[in-house]
Order: C-alpha cells, then sequence, then structure tokens
C-alpha cells in the first residue's frame, strides 16, 4: 500500500482527484529503472504505464540508422499516455537517460479505471496535449537554436525534475537526446563549466549555478514550464535555484564564482 505523500512525487498523480487516486493507489507498483534501460521498443506492443518519481525517460525517434530525441518525460508526466488514446503499438523507443525511481502500472487497468472517469480522462488529455507541445518544442528548437541554448534547456529540465544536482549522465546520452554530435555537446558542457555553471567529470554533471543555466537556456524552456503549469497545476515559477532540503545541493565543491555572471553573459552571446 501506498502513503498518499508519496504519490505527490509525480504531478499527473498529483493532479488526480482524491477518488481517482484511491482508485488506482493499490494498482501502481514501485519500480526503480536504470539508464540505458528500454521501456518501449518501436513496432511492438504498450502494456505498461510509467509515472516518473526521480528518474528521466527520453523519448527517441529512429531515422534509418540514427535517432533523435523528441521529448523528456520526467516526475512532470506520464509515459504511455497512447494507451490512453487506444494506442497500443509503440512508435517510438523510450530509454532511461537518468536512473531513479517511478511507479509502474499495466494499462488496461488503467485504462478502466478512466473509462468510470471523465476526470481522469481530460487529465490524460492534457498529459497528451503537453508531450504534443514537447516534441513540437524540440522540433523547432533543433532546427532554429544553437546546441548550448538546446543544451542548457535539457539542463535546466533535468534539475527541475531529479532529486540532485549531480546528473548521473553521459555526453553521449545527451547528443542522443538532443539529435546533435557528442563533440558538440563537450564543446558546449566545457563552455558552461568556465563560466561556473557546472562541473564535469566521468559520467557525472553537477549543476553549481542553475541560475547560468536558465540565463542560456531558449524560450523553449518557459514555454514548456508556463503549460505545464497551466495545465497540471504546477508553479511554473517555481525557482529551483535555492534547493530545498529534500533537494540535495551538488556534493562537489562549489567552484569560485567571481563575475561568473558576467562570464556566462559572453557565453550565451558566444557563437557556437
Amino acid at each position: 500500500m501506498l502513503r498518499r505523500n508519496l504519490l505527490q512525487e509525480n504531478a499527473v498523480l498529483a493532479a488526480m482527484s482524491a477518488r481517482d487516486s484511491e482508485l488506482i493507489r493499490a494498482m501502481l507498483e514501485p519500480v526503480t529503472l536504470h539508464a540505458g534501460d528500454t521501456l518501449y521498443e518501436p513496432r511492438r506492443p504498450l502494456r505498461d504505464i510509467y509515472f516518473p518519481v526521480s528518474a528521466s525517460i527520453a523519448l527517441l525517434l529512429a531515422a534509418e540508422e540514427d535517432s533523435a530525441g523528441i521529448a523528456m518525460v520526467g516526475n512532470d508526466g506520464m509515459l504511455g499516455t497512447g494507451l490512453m488514446l487506444g494506442v497500443e503499438i509503440a512508435a517510438s523507443r523510450a530509454v532511461v537517460v537518468s536512473a531513479g525511481d517511478a511507479y509502474r502500472i499495466a494499462g488496461n487497468r488503467l485504462k478502466a479505471v478512466a473509462e468510470e472517469s471523465p476526470e481522469l480522462r481530460m487529465l490524460f488529455l492534457r498529459c497528451a496535449h503537453l508531450l504534443t507541445l514537447q516534441a513540437a518544442l524540440t522540433a523547432v528548437c533543433n532546427r532554429r537554436h544553437l546546441v548550448k541554448q538546446q543544451l542548457c534547456r535539457w539542463l535546466s529540465w533535468m534539475i527541475d525534475h531529479t532529486p540532485s544536482w549531480d546528473l548521473y549522465v553521459t555526453h553521449s546520452a545527451i547528443a542522443v537526446s538532443l539529435g546533435v554530435r557528442r563533440e558538440a555537446i563537450t564543446e558546449a558542457l566545457g563552455k558552461l563549466q568556465d563560466a561556473g555553471a557546472v562541473a564535469c567529470s566521468r559520467g557525472r554533471i553537477s549543476v553549481l549555478e542553475p541560475r547560468l543555466l536558465h540565463q542560456g537556456a531558449c524560450s523553449c524552456y518557459s514555454l514548456l514550464k508556463a503549460e505545464h503549469g497551466r495545465l497540471l497545476g504546477m508553479d511554473a515559477g517555481e525557482d529551483q535555484c535555492e534547493p530545498p532540503e529534500s533537494r540535495p545541493r551538488s556534493s562537489v565543491s562549489r567552484l569560485a564564482l567571481t563575475n561568473a555572471s558576467t562570464s556566462a553573459s559572453a557565453w550565451a552571446r558566444s557563437s557556437p
């Protein structure tokens, strides 16, 4: 049996009515997801739905021998909205980018509950809209914005939806999520590190100053965050720059940040 306060750790579960929450509580299975786990494969049946708590999942669309990220799912959403819309076969691959916890539920069981609840159906339609919007913004972002802006958007999203500012993710995983070359990610991260925003080590990126990431991010980040706030009741203006006690600060010693803001502004204006 899950405690009610645990359900508040995912925005979609938290947005459910008390009645719907009670109905699905016993159906939710806590699971631990590991980086690299593949949850969905293209052209394979969809069976389970996931509500991430601390894990982050990338949706990847394959094109010939390559693949590119179209959306990210964290504790702001759910993986498997298609099942709620009558889609039974996956169109994209879902891969865990950052390890963590989630709740899993069989799609047919959740769909049966939704058929009896207009409020729940409306909630899932909103989740589908947000995922579609994110995919559209990602397409525009990849075409219009610089790699460094995309990276700042991606990192800002990650620290909004994971419990720590230490991100255990490789440059290659980020490159796949953004659909760019790994070398471009390494170069942009190097500039961010020089500006004092992050500290990088093998397999880990520690965020030191999220305000600098927000400064460098493209407008897609704020647009999507505002829409989440409007539709799911999340605080779109919530400032993640000062972590609460439940979000531990990076374990990496803070770099000297004298003139960091000036450096970041110059970095944001520079050409790639």
